[in-house]
């Protein structure tokens, strides 16, 4: 009941930045155009890269520390801090160092703005974040991030209608992270959760062991979190970067679904791994196959809307963006399907394996980028589309292909052919009927209703499930 109460939360909140994000991202495109949000997002990625060293698998460490309840919560605290200090040193050191060598015809005032905004996310915000995960008062966070979120929409809005700033937009993620780190200080001197003293030496080399094999995992996964938009930069220009990102905003309310489902989740897997013989043959098996039936569910939506609502809110000049949106279902559907699994892999203690499903990922990704988005057929060219072709193939291959041996070897089943088959066939059955049409609007509640009875008929979607999500919204706020 708490888990599905903690999704509750994180969803309601993430939904309302989200949509406050499309809002805003209509006033920001139509004051300044494509090219400009994607010049924005080009220098976001420049220093983006740069965070790559700030976590190196501290965050999931902390956590799972937390969790296990085998070390003192302030000491954990304290070490995780200190190390996280390092950490940012490094990181003020390498911007430095990019900036000194590489800064021909750079923006130097994008640069600054974003490397403040970075210091202050992964430096100070993120670890007070973490301290609410790992105690799991998600509705502290929910709080946090509505509330800061509800100032930035009305700075920004502001700044479009009267100042029409480059430099003020960019500002916003700056004030965005000062916000929320007050909120959190706040809070947390208040719960005296926060503790000051001198780092563990014992639990320094726990930390180091535990995040070793996670921490080239990290630094590959923050790289590449951010080259797509370099690489599109620099092939294709500023004005697809821009529509790629009109796309991502828009798929935004949707990966806001999905990260408050999978963080809340992290946790809790741990603590039930730990309670519960039979959790991945019941509990695991229901959790893994609702969240694939949800993101069908919502690719679907997203498939036949896409292009009605980047016409609406950007305009037709910008309808390149809604093709680039449509082809997110299938990061939706991967990200859903085979994020439980990696979670598993952590309360396993299996996470020796991410350095390898780190290295050989970002090749794929690389490749992937590479050769897709130059790619041209007469008047048709890939460009930004490339990315989350590559970005949903890469959670299954190589990553998904290597988790699934090792959960097989554990448990001699794994659940994905039957989610599979019950499932993702029928949703690719239902796709291809409705490309029949051109994906019509007038088609879209026969596909919808065509999906759903095949889901109850396999009981998928069941009155016990439905019930057992709907009856804590009741309490929700008690």
């Amino acid at each position: 009941m708490n888990l599905i109460k903690n999704i509750y939360f994180r969803i309601s909140s993430n939904v309302i930045i989200a949509f406050m994000g499309v809002i805003t991202s209509f006033f920001v495109v139509r004051s300044f155009g494509a090219e400009v949000i994607g010049i924005i997002a080009f220098y976001m990625s420049i220093i983006g890269v740069m965070t790559c060293v700030c976590d190196l698998g501290l965050s999931n460490t902390y956590i799972k520390f937390i969790a296990d309840d085998k070390y003192d919560e302030k000491d954990v605290m304290a070490t995780y801090f200190f190390l996280k200090l390092l950490l940012m040193i490094t990181y003020i050191v390498s911007c430095l160092m990019y900036v000194y060598l590489i800064n021909e015809g750079m923006d130097q005032k994008l640069i600054l703005i974003f490397f403040t905004s970075f210091l202050l996310a992964n430096g100070i915000q993120s670890p007070l974040l973490d301290i609410c995960r790992a105690r799991r008062e998600f509705k502290i966070i929910s709080i946090v991030e509505v509330t800061s979120n509800i100032i930035i929409f009305i700075y920004t809005i502001i700044i479009c209608l009267y100042f029409q700033s480059m430099y003020l937009i960019a500002l916003k993620y700056l004030l965005l992270y000062s916000l929320q780190i007050s909120l959190l200080l706040v809070y947390l001197a208040r719960c005296k959760s926060l503790h000051i003293r001198l780092p563990n030496n014992h639990l320094v080399k726990s930390f180091f062991r535990y995040a070793r094999p996670l921490a080239l995992s990290a630094f590959i996964t923050k790289i590449m979190a951010n080259a797509d938009k370099l690489i599109l930069g620099n092939l294709i220009g500023m004005k697809e970067l821009g529509f790629y990102d009109i796309a991502k905003r828009l798929f935004s309310p949707v990966d806001m679904l999905i990260k408050p489902v999978t963080t809340t989740l992290f946790p809790e897997v741990l603590k039930r791994m730990q309670t519960s013989q039979t959790f991945f043959d019941n509990e695991f098996r229901e959790i893994t196959q609702t969240l694939t039936c949800v993101a069908s569910i919502i690719s679907i939506c997203l498939i036949f809307f896409s292009k009605p609502v980047v016409e609406f809110l950007y305009g037709i000049e910008n309808i390149r963006a809604a093709i680039i949106l449509s082809f997110f279902s299938g990061i939706c559907i991967t990200k859903l399907f085979f994020r439980p699994y990696h979670q598993l892999i952590y309360g396993l203690e299996l996470q020796k394996i991410y350095p390898y499903i780190a290295l050989s990922s970002s090749f794929i990704k690389l490749l992937g980028y590479m050769m897709l988005i130059p790619l041209k057929f007469e008047s048709f060219y890939v460009g930004a589309i490339g990315i989350p072709i590559t970005n949903a193939f890469n959670w299954i291959f190589p990553g998904g292909f290597i988790i699934w041996t090792k959960i097989h070897q554990k448990y001699n089943k794994t659940h994905m052919f039957e989610t599979i088959l019950k499932i993702i066939i029928p949703l690719l059955f239902v796709l291809y009927n409705a490309n029949q049409f051109n994906f019509n609007l007038y088609f879209f509640p026969f596909a919808l209703i065509i999906f759903i009875i095949v889901q109850i008929q396999l009981n998928i979607i069941t009155k016990y499930k439905i019930n057992k999500i709907l009856n804590p919204l009741s309490k929700l706020y008690k």
